[in-house]
């Protein structure tokens, strides 16, 4: 299990990822929490690690920005494989 330390480490990681990954590809916190089924506030939330995003939505956010999963989690590069390849 995950002390409290480690966690709040892995949801700041988590944030930073989903931001970088939202300015990337020039999207407003609306804009992102549209495309996920969530809202502005909850993408404010996990951006600045007070809160986590649940598996089905992570993987929507992936799906949504092109990036596996584990990038979100600190794995390098994390480009998606596409499916055609």
């Amino acid at each position: 299990m995950l002390s409290t330390e480690q966690q709040a480490a892995l949801h700041r990681t988590l944030g930073d990822r989903v931001k970088a990954a939202r300015l990337e590809l020039g999207l407003t916190q609306e804009e992102l929490g549209r495309a996920l089924g969530r809202t502005q506030p909850w993408v404010r939330e996990v951006e600045s690690g007070r809160t986590a995003a649940q598996p089905y939505v992570l993987a929507a956010l992936a799906a949504a920005t092109g990036r596996s999963v584990g990038w979100f989690f600190g794995e390098p590069d994390g480009r998606a494989p596409r499916p055609d390849a």
